[in-house]
């Protein structure tokens, strides 16, 4: 069953469109990927979903339906009770996340409920279940106090408080090293398992994207260009930038790393790729910007050369 479902999504400027008729689906207790490169609107997509975009990019058109309802069409006030409490969001820079003149505990403890007492159990009890140690001293430390790891658990503890049923995890792992990203996305996964609570992880890392994502939608561009399973995305890509994705994927780096391709193209009104694929012919030159074709009920791919 789903949980949120994102329809023709475009966001931008009056004057620019940013991210381009987007659409996917996340199903309840799923963690699905979003992966891109820098500038291809997957943090702006995730933004949009909470509707916390920076100023002067709006939604332009599309729905972001969430158990049913459409949070387009929300006013703020409607908005607050979706905020934290429905959908959390935890960001890849946790010290600029927190707030340095107040203490992890008052940072926890100011988005619960009930008495100080009450409030500071609650905060402990969240502390532990993130896996910080010594959580009791850890409430009285200011965030420059804790290593990124720690920093990074305490966003999650604050994103857990209410007992949201969707987490939007936007490059939780990027500022951290290897051993660290592998303990942070192994939290993840056991909050997944163990709570069910739907994720929504962003990222431009394919090894931690195949590491923990079930379903992963590819974006180039502002657009969605490939939707599959994680494995046969990377087994069996589709779209001839995935494929080169999948080129630069360096099993000998461990999976970490993804090899930088070159995005300074010239634009051009049809397929968004065009210039830099390897497999265009000339309808390619001739056609608009290919839909978002459904190759199986689990895969669908924007590309002319899967038109039927």
């Amino acid at each position: 069953m789903s949980l949120l479902k994102v329809e023709n999504l475009s966001l931008g400027s009056d004057r620019i469109s940013i991210v381009k008729e987007v659409s996917f689906v996340i199903h309840r207790g799923e963690i699905y990927g979003l992966l891109g490169e820098s500038g291809s609107g997957k943090t702006l997509t995730s933004l949009s979903i909470i509707r916390l975009l920076p100023p002067g990019v709006h939604i332009l058109s599309g729905k972001i339906i969430f158990k049913e309802i459409d949070l387009t069409g929300l006013d703020e006030e409607n908005l607050r009770n979706i905020r934290g409490k429905e959908i959390a969001l935890i960001l890849q820079d946790p010290l600029s996340a927190l707030n340095p003149v107040l203490t992890v505990g008052e940072q926890i403890e100011e988005v619960l409920s009930g008495n100080k007492a009450e409030r500071k159990r609650r905060a402990i009890e969240l502390l532990k279940e993130v896996g910080l140690p010594d959580p009791e001293m850890r409430l009285r430390n200011y965030p420059h106090e804790l290593s990124g790891g720690m920093r990074q658990r305490v966003m999650i503890a604050i994103s857990l408080a209410r007992d949201p049923s969707l987490l939007i995890a936007d490059e939780p792992t990027t500022a951290l090293d290897l051993t660290l990203q592998i303990q942070i996305m192994k939290l993840l996964l056991s909050l997944n398992q163990k709570k069910g609570l739907s994720i929504l992880f962003i990222t431009h890392d394919l090894g931690v994207m195949r590491w923990i994502a079930r379903r992963v939608g590819v974006l180039y561009k502002g657009f969605l260009i490939e939707e599959a399973p994680v494995e046969d995305l990377f087994k069996t890509p589709l779209h001839p930038y995935a494929k080169e994705l999948m080129k630069a994927y360096s099993i000998e780096d461990s999976g970490t790393e993804m090899r930088a391709l070159n995005l300074k193209t010239q634009e051009h009104q049809g397929c968004p790729y065009l210039a830099l694929c390897s497999e265009k012919t000339e309808k390619c030159y001739k056609k608009g910007v290919p839909p978002l074709i459904a190759i199986s009920p689990k895969r669908k791919v924007r590309c002319w050369h899967y038109e039927k």
